[in-house]
């Protein structure tokens, strides 16, 4: 059994992405919701985690917004 830890509430995992997807596009999207510190893109970019500055965006589960046709 591992060490419960507590979530991080400024952390966003993004899922699914489009693999064309860059790290501006994301900061873009999810900068009308706050201040964004970083965003990180694994390789292959359909994945990413964006970090908010503040709480405020992070807590609330999101529809999927296709971004690309």
């Amino acid at each position: 059994m591992g060490v419960a830890t507590e979530r991080s509430k400024t952390l966003l995992l993004v899922k699914n992405l489009d693999v064309r997807a860059t790290q501006a596009e994301l900061a873009a999207l999810f900068g009308k919701h706050g201040q964004i510190g970083t965003v990180l893109l694994v390789p292959g970019n359909t994945l990413a985690l964006v970090e908010f500055l503040e709480v405020r965006f992070t807590h609330k589960p999101h529809k999927r917004k296709d971004a690309r046709a």
